[in-house]
């Protein structure tokens, strides 16, 4: 089908035109200014590529869809001269008055139009072909209706336009220059800012401009020139803000913060009722231990006694934009607990060369790390968990000092307990040491002289040790004094700390009775 066929006058009959003020090469569709002033789309039937905004076109109807015909051609002037001749004949002088201009710097027949540009920038326009009078602006006061306020991401607003109180130049029409946002057919989605918390869209409402002519001051009129093909009516920055908040959430959990490894603890979120972005819990980097599911499980590196681990608590908005909201920090203790473990023994007194067995007795809480006796001071030695004395013990130097200990390697270990052991190495009834104990104590009311007086009565032994600790004789005594307070010895009058009464000779031989540790 020819081109000549649709500029057959019964042909355009049945055909509307229309302006192109928008182009979405990617999906193939145009918007298109009618002449009843509404906004549609249509489809383009050959190479999308040689359209252009401002062109005006043959539109079909196919199915109820506008179908692009192909350009609409302009009336062919006479010949360039005679336009030029025609223009330059105006009252330029009226022209400048009436633009409200101190000078006219540039103007253009656009549609049958007069526009002018003053050298302020200001831009006015008239359908009185002499310029003379009913200057308009060029948007005629359009402007962007249905401005949503404070606009949430991923949701979609229509934008509308709006009439002024006279007509723009030419078609009105919406377009987005900058931003993340989508915009198409007037409806406007805002998106997440690809950095930051905080974004911008610009969109810009315009009137179609499609000259013709331009005619410079004081210069006769020249050939035809697109440097402009529109003019922004109304600029509309829509600020998209997706900065995320915290309200009162919280970290809680249930569990230790100091944890040994191994050990657990579960945290969760508090508290989130008021909050803006999606709350998560995460473990710092660098961190001692594992953050799984909200479950933290203490562990160390190798010889390491010490660690510790960071919970965090941020509202996330996107994946540049987040606000902390909470933190709990964990200890790590890798060091040795003895947790109350103390040394079992049979005796404290022991004979050169004889052998107990120790054993440990631990407290409500099994101890963390590796238990074993260590002999810190004196003589003998250890199988296992068995002490056997030293041979001989000379002025009681190979008296023993053993320790209960729980170790980590890499780590210092905990003394748990100590244990002392008198080790005798002489024989014999050869006093070594005394004492005084008492038997029995009570008050007696006793008449005397000077008026009744409570008496303290007291039995007390006398008891003498030999080297191996054992009582080598013990004898009774009675004491009475008034000590009394109430019913009651306020000072017991037996006890006499054990003396020693060994000889030079007996220490350097080893009699070393327990009383003495």
């Amino acid at each position: 089908m020819s081109e000549d066929y649709f500029y057959n006058k019964k042909r355009i009959d049945d055909l509307e035109e229309g302006k192109i003020v928008a182009i979405d090469r990617l999906k193939g569709r145009v918007s298109l200014y009618l002449r009843n002033g509404l906004v549609s789309t249509g489809t383009y039937l050959y190479d999308i590529k040689n359209l252009r905004e401002g062109m005006s076109v043959l539109i079909g109807r196919v199915s109820n869809s506008y179908v692009i015909i192909n350009e609409v051609k302009g009336i062919p002037k006479e010949s360039v001269a005679s336009c030029k001749s025609k223009t330059s004949t105006m009252d330029w002088s009226a022209f400048y008055t009436a633009s409200g201009a101190t000078a006219v710097k540039r103007a253009a027949r656009i549609n049958n139009k007069l526009l002018a540009v003053g050298n302020n920038g200001e831009k006015m326009y008239t359908e009185d072909p002499t310029g003379g009078s009913g200057w308009n602006t060029l948007c005629g006061g359009a402007h962007i209706g249905n401005i949503p306020e404070n606009p949430l991401v991923n949701v979609t607003y229509e934008l509308t336009i709006e009439s002024g109180d006279s007509s723009p130049f030419g078609p009105l029409y919406m377009v987005k220059v900058s931003g993340e946002g989508t915009f198409e057919d007037n409806y406007y989605t805002p998106r997440i800012p690809a950095l930051g918390c905080t974004g911008q869209d610009v969109i810009e409402l315009r009137t179609s401009l499609e000259i013709q002519e331009t005619y410079t001051e004081g210069d006769p009129p020249v050939d035809h020139t697109e440097d402009e093909n529109y003019e922004v009516c109304q600029t509309l920055n829509s600020d998209v803000n997706v900065t995320a908040t915290c309200g009162n959430a919280t970290i809680g959990y249930v569990g230790s913060l100091t944890l040994k490894p191994g050990e657990t603890t579960t945290f969760s979120i508090e508290g989130a009722e008021t909050h803006v972005g999606a709350l998560t819990l995460y473990m710092e980097e660098g961190g001692n231990g594992s953050f799984v599911n909200g479950v933290y499980t203490a562990s160390l590196a190798t010889d390491d006694c010490m660690g510790s681990a960071t919970i965090k608590l941020k509202s996330v908005s996107s994946e540049t934009c987040f606000t902390a909201c909470d933190s709990v920090e964990i200890e790590v203790d890798g060091q040795p607990k003895c947790n109350g473990a103390t040394i079992g023994f049979t005796t404290q007194q022991m004979a050169v060369g004889e052998s107990q067995t120790l054993t440990i007795i631990e407290g409500e809480t099994p101890p963390y790390g590796t238990m074993r006796f260590n002999l810190w001071s004196g003589g003998g030695s250890f199988s296992e968990n068995t002490y056997t004395a030293a041979a001989e013990n000379p002025d009681c130097v190979n008296n023993a000092g053993i320790q209960l200990l729980c170790e980590i390697d890499g780590c210092s270990p905990e003394i748990c307990d100590t244990l002392n052991i008198s080790v005798n190495a002489v024989l014999g009834d050869d006093p070594a040491g005394f004492d005084r104990i008492a038997k029995s104590e009570q008050c007696e009311y006793w008449p005397s002289g000077c008026g009744e007086t409570w008496w303290c009565l007291s039995t007390c032994w006398d008891r003498y040790f030999k080297c191996d600790g054992t009582v080598l004789s013990q004898n009774s005594t009675s004491l009475a004094g008034p000590y009394c307070v109430g019913c009651g010895c306020a000072a017991a009058n037996c006890p006499i700390p054990f003396e020693d009464r060994r000889t030079p000779a007996m220490i350097a031989a080893g009699c070393c009775p327990e009383q003495l540790l």
